[in-house]
């Protein structure tokens, strides 16, 4: 098994030195794990001020797309149950009954004669 080594040099006293691949990966994941130079100064890979606002600007890109799906479907959904309504009330002022589908010329009279507890069932929906 082989391992690989980096080269880097101290920001403080510029002594170049190696170190393993794995180390110097695991400490560019982790921002917060120091290492130290042969000379005994600590350094951390510190992600760059653009990184981050390119990651914050990423994650804003993200909510506002996942708010706009949001938005649409809400839409979508008012403009489906906007034309089932407008679709009952075609219906009614035809003389359908809703709750058994026929026509009728009285379809009050039918609602309370054959359906009375019709309204009861609108009122504990809504």
């Amino acid at each position: 098994m082989t391992y690989g080594f980096t080269k880097v040099q101290c920001y403080k006293c510029a002594v170049e030195f190696y170190m393993p691949d794995i180390l110097e990966a695991t400490c560019r994941r982790h921002t917060d794990q120091s290492f130290y130079c042969p000379n005994g100064h600590g350094q951390v890979y510190k992600t760059s001020i653009t990184d981050e606002l390119r990651r914050e600007r990423d994650l804003l890109k993200q909510q506002i797309a996942q708010k706009d799906d949001e938005i649409r479907l809400e839409r979508e959904a008012a403009d489906k149950e906007r034309k089932r309504l407008v679709r009952l009330q075609k219906r009614t002022a035809a003389g359908v009954c809703q709750c058994c589908n026929r026509t009728f010329t009285n379809v009050a009279r039918h609602m309370q004669t054959k359906h009375p507890d019709f309204r009861t069932k609108l009122e504990c929906v809504a």
